[in-house]
């Protein structure tokens, strides 16, 4: 029985294995997906975010992986977007992959959203510059590019020119590109120069509060492990001292009944039977107390010390 439950439980792993949609899941295909680029924000250099949505017929959970410049160094949030708009951070892992590193995560949810650091700037007095090359890791159906100006800057010029412009958020202004599908592979690139002399962020300057520390949901809080722990110890507290009150419950019901202690009645006991053969009463040779045989001669009876009498 022991071997047949053995082979029962390796073949529902494997299984488990093979229907897992980690182990074996189906090309990624994002419908949606932003890249933003927030130009010395609440960093130097510049704030790079991921924002897109996972097309409705891949299934869920993915593994997402990304390739990000070995500057940034490692990823700033690796989070997945639920249904009512929470962001939902997800640990993730780093693997070198040649000039690049590669993030990857798994995501439950159908958005998704991930941001590094990196400094690509050229710093002439107030003049700045760099160039930016997107390389699109999965097939995107609906591709936009936009970079949000710096407070406190003038003149961002973009090579070649944006095809649309708005406004963020935080009413600082935003020149885009519409893109429209990628293939996996596929890469874009564009120039950029602005003006700035205010050497102050713009967190520093809107008066921003700095983001604040990731807490990945997939992985437990040092408070939750405690509180796991103290409920284990509570629960084997309780299995013990329900097992000492079966224990005793069950000793107490296996031991003999107590005898009924016997008391003096008042009354005088009653007298031995004398043995068969010697007469009722007393005798010659028998004791007339107890019926014992009495060695010749004795005064008292050596049985019940009763005195002798003699006929």
């Amino acid at each position: 029985m022991l071997r047949i439950g053995v082979a029962v439980l390796g073949i529902a792993l494997l299984l488990a294995l093979a229907a897992s949609p980690i182990m074996a899941q189906e090309p990624v295909r994002i419908q949606t997906m932003t890249v933003s680029l927030w130009l010395e924000y609440d960093q130097e250099g510049v704030l790079v975010i991921y924002r897109g949505a996972i097309a409705d017929d891949v299934p869920l959970p993915v593994m997402l992986r990304f390739l990000i410049p070995k500057e940034a160094g490692k990823p700033a949030a690796t989070a997945g977007v639920d249904a009512t708009g929470q962001f939902r951070y997800r640990s993730y892992q780093l693997a070198d992959a040649g000039g690049f590193l590669e993030v990857s995560y798994t995501n439950p949810y159908r958005e998704f959203q991930m941001e590094y650091y990196y400094n690509p700037l050229v710093v002439t007095d107030a003049l700045r510059s760099f160039v930016y090359q997107f390389r699109a890791d999965y097939a995107v159906d609906n591709l936009t590019i936009e970079v949000k100006e710096p407070a406190g800057s003038q003149n961002l010029n973009l090579t070649p020119v944006a095809t649309g412009t708005g406004t963020d958020f935080d009413n600082l202004p935003l020149q885009k590109y519409a893109l429209g599908a990628f293939t996996a592979g596929q890469t874009f690139q564009f120039s950029a120069t602005y003006e700035k002399t205010d050497p102050r962020l713009t967190s520093e300057i809107l008066g921003l509060e700095p983001p604040g520390t990731a807490q990945f949901e997939d992985v437990a809080q040092p408070s939750g492990s405690q509180n796991v722990v103290a409920y284990i110890l509570l629960g084997a507290a309780g299995t013990l001292l329900l097992g000492a009150a079966v224990y005793a419950i069950v000793q107490a019901r296996r031991r003999p009944k107590p005898q009924p202690v016997s008391r003096p009645t008042g009354k005088k006991p009653r007298r031995a039977a004398p043995p068969k053969g010697a007469p009722a009463g007393a005798g010659v040779g028998f004791c007339h107390q107890c019926g014992a045989r009495l060695k010749p001669g004795a005064q008292y009876c050596a049985n019940c010390g009763a005195r002798v009498k003699r006929r």
